[in-house]
């Protein structure tokens, strides 16, 4: 413990030392916290501890002599931002964000069927994740009914271009899929440019799956209007 000499005496006297928050002018948590806010912290915590723990005398000598409170800071803080860094690395939501890597959202709701994972996106969701997944699992019903009117539609082109063949035309088969796929690219650019529109708001990739699923579903009803006519 630091100790100062005290103008006329004879002995040196020891000085006040917060044993909750020795000095850290050289510690790993100065890096990521300048002056004021590592004071408002250590205030918090403090005023938590007053409250909440008991005999907080004795708690502050075993914790100074020992060290433990500095050590579980600084754990804490550097825990929390290598998983911060690996989230965002590995997440689809990171900054380099790829819907193509997302997992079907029926492993997030495992164990659940396809009414009851609708029941509980309409009734039950409230978290952001689960508002993400949920806006995901729509996008997906969608999709999964494009894929199939799709393939209704190219099936029926297959067998007319057939005769055209026969008769020398051009295969349209080519161009419905060369249209789609443009299609696609189009729908992807279109909700990645109003989801970053949007920024960082914690509902923002909410807005990306209901663009996608807007988009599709919009897709689908043109083709089955055409196919109608």
């Amino acid at each position: 413990m630091a100790k100062v000499m005290v103008v006329g005496q004879g002995r040196p006297a020891k000085r006040k030392v917060d044993p909750w928050f020795p000095e850290i002018r050289s510690h790993y948590l100065a890096s990521f916290l300048n002056r004021g806010e590592f004071n408002r912290m250590r205030d918090v915590i403090r005023a938590f501890v007053a409250t909440r723990v008991p005999n907080r005398r004795r708690l502050e000598a075993r914790l100074f002599e020992s060290g433990i409170m500095m050590r579980a800071i600084n754990l804490f803080f550097l825990l929390f931002f290598t998983c911060t860094a690996v989230y965002s690395s590995e997440s689809i939501y990171g900054s380099a964000f790829d819907y193509k890597k997302a997992k079907p959202a029926n492993i997030y709701f495992s164990g659940k069927t396809q009414a009851e994972i609708k029941i509980y996106c309409e009734k039950v969701a409230s978290a952001t994740i689960d508002l993400s997944v949920c806006a995901q699992f729509r996008f997906e019903g969608v999709a999964q009914e494009l894929d199939r009117k799709f393939r209704e539609i190219e099936k029926e082109i297959v067998i007319g271009d057939k005769d055209r063949r026969a008769i020398g035309e051009p295969e349209a088969t080519p161009y419905l899929k060369k249209a789609q796929a443009n299609w696609k690219r189009y729908r992807d650019n279109q909700c990645y440019a109003r989801t970053y529109e949007v920024g960082q708001a914690s509902l923002r990739f909410v807005e990306f799956w209901d663009c996608m699923a807007r988009v599709t579903r919009n897709r689908l009803n043109e083709l089955t209007t055409a196919n109608e006519e």
